[in-house]
């Protein structure tokens, strides 16, 4: 009895193949009904005499598969007037762009005219008010600076 608790892995493992072997011989049975069910098969062999096996081949219907090709549906009376539509909409995005870039350009002069430190793609100010270029001086510092071991 205390085989059999020390070696349970194994016994588990023994359980297991011989489940899966009933499983697979079940699924088999299962398929050679099926294919019974189905009808004749391609091939079919034939036995002789001990151990002579000779496979033929039977005649099979074939099987004829009627496409029917659907027309495509037509194209609806307002598709010009949909490719008008959209080249309109084309048009007016491209004058709001336009616009746009032009209140840009307009708003540039008076920040400059407020802060003229502000402006400067460069400034210290500007620099310091961006958590990312704060970031980016503080590596610069630690690869460019004198090593920790001689500080």
């Amino acid at each position: 009895m205390d085989w059999v608790f020390d070696n349970i892995q194994i016994l588990i493992a023994i359980a297991a193949g011989i489940a899966f072997w009933l499983n697979k011989r079940h699924e088999d049975r299962e398929q050679r009904r099926r294919m019974e069910d189905e009808g004749p098969a391609e091939w079919e062999e034939e036995e002789f005499g001990p151990g002579e096996t000779v496979v033929t081949e039977r005649p099979v219907t074939p099987t004829i598969v009627i496409h029917q090709r659907a027309t495509p549906p037509p194209l609806p009376p307002s598709a010009p007037a949909e490719v008008t539509r959209q080249q309109e909409m084309l048009e007016r995005l491209k004058t709001l762009r336009a616009q746009r870039a032009a209140q840009t350009a307009a708003k540039k002069p008076s920040a400059q005219a407020k802060n003229p430190a502000a402006g400067v793609p460069g400034g210290l100010q500007s620099r310091l008010r961006d958590r990312g270029e704060i970031r980016r001086a503080i590596v610069l510092r630690e690869i460019l600076g004198p090593p920790v071991g001689l500080r």
